[in-house]
């Protein structure tokens, strides 16, 4: 009998036993699942918060609104009225305060809507009017007076300096009235308006600021100006290296850096056949876009040392300010200009004539003195 009973008792506790260790484990599993669960959603958490974040940030959508901002075309019409063309073909339409007592309406030099200078998430257009005033507007039509003696011409926006003896200052650069000097002008960090004369020239005159770019390769950028002597406009550009800062903001403002390109002339009439320079076919060589003095101005791409690429014949172009763009946004750049008719073409690196239209398919005419920016 005991012997008989032995075995039974045995298996009956091994069943106990399972039934013990199978109840503590239940006991446990969720804590452990909770755990693991917790661990998991930190992780999703924390990975989508960043991308919510980004995304509320406006990352993805904001840097196609950059980059269509700096494709838009800046221009003016006949009566000197500001408007900026967007790559979806809708026109923008400046308005500033009180323009027509102010004279703004009368728009007589334009710069490119690269840059916004009051960190209001709007850039702004520098423009010149009719008294010389050069000035910021935005899209809301919020205008900011820089200074009263800018010559009535093409502008241009960008960083220029050296950081030791020039202060790099993000401005609009811009000749002077009289011809004599190139200046900045910039918003300072309580929104006050800063100019400083950074050149004059003893031979000729300024008369327009193409860009602010690296035009010779060199890692740091040069302010690109176009100069007239003898009745010829002619490309120059101005490098932060060998400037004291005695000279640069100084009454003297004297600058032994700059360099001009004797052999390029440009096609001019009230505005210059020139404009930013760029890369235009992804070579690492930045090229300015000009108009050549001819009776029938050819289209070139200019280097730094004066070496020019025709790019090419075709079109009857006005001789007014040019820009180079991804228009079409096909990786592909154009020649934007003001051709037939004043009208908006471009001009592709295999010359390709195309006329520029708005959103309901019309021409745009602008002011062919001014040409665009």
């Amino acid at each position: 009998m005991d012997r008989a009973i032995s075995p039974l008792f045995g298996v009956v506790m091994m069943v106990i036993l399972t039934i013990l260790l199978a109840s503590m484990f239940v006991v446990a599993l969720p804590e452990l699942f909770d755990l693991g669960l917790a661990e998991t959603n930190a992780e999703e958490v924390m990975s989508g918060g960043v991308g919510t974040e980004s995304q509320a940030a406006g990352d993805d959508s904001g840097s196609q609104l950059l980059e269509a901002a700096k494709r838009e075309i800046v221009f003016t019409d006949e009566q000197g009225a500001l408007f900026s063309l967007r790559t979806d073909r809708t026109i923008v339409h400046y308005q500033p305060p009180e323009a027509e007592s102010s004279g703004d309406w009368n728009v007589e030099g334009v710069g490119p809507k690269k840059i916004d200078f009051d960190d209001d998430g709007n850039r702004e257009i520098p423009y010149v009017n009719g008294s010389n005033y050069l000035k910021l507007i935005d899209e809301n039509n919020e205008t900011q007076v820089l200074v009263n003696d800018a010559r009535k011409n093409l502008v241009a926006v960008g960083s220029w300096g050296n950081g030791d003896t020039i202060p790099t200052w993000t401005a609009v650069y811009y000749a002077g009235s009289s011809g004599n000097r190139l200046f900045r002008a910039r918003l300072d960090s309580d929104g006050n308006a800063q100019s400083e004369c950074i050149a004059d020239i003893s031979t000729g005159k300024f008369v327009a600021v193409a860009g602010v770019v690296d035009y010779d390769g060199d890692g740091s950028t040069e302010v690109v100006y176009v100069y007239k002597v003898d009745q010829t406009a002619k490309l120059g550009y101005l490098t932060p290296d060998g400037t004291s800062d005695d000279d640069v903001g100084s009454e003297e403002c004297d600058a032994p850096s700059q360099k001009h390109q004797p052999i390029r002339k440009i096609a001019d009439s009230n505005g210059y056949g020139t404009g930013e320079p760029s890369d235009f076919d992804g070579d690492g060589t930045v090229q300015a876009p000009m108009l050549n003095k001819s009776s029938d101005p050819i289209f070139e791409l200019v280097t730094h040392d004066g070496t020019a690429e025709t790019l090419t014949e075709n079109g009857t172009p006005k001789k007014a300010s040019i820009r180079v763009a991804d228009w079409v946004d096909n990786d592909e750049m154009a020649v934007v200009y003001v051709g037939d008719g004043e009208t908006l073409y471009y001009v592709t690196a295999s010359g390709e004539r195309v006329l520029l239209t708005d959103a309901d398919g019309d021409p745009i005419e602008v002011d062919a003195d001014q040409g665009v920016a």
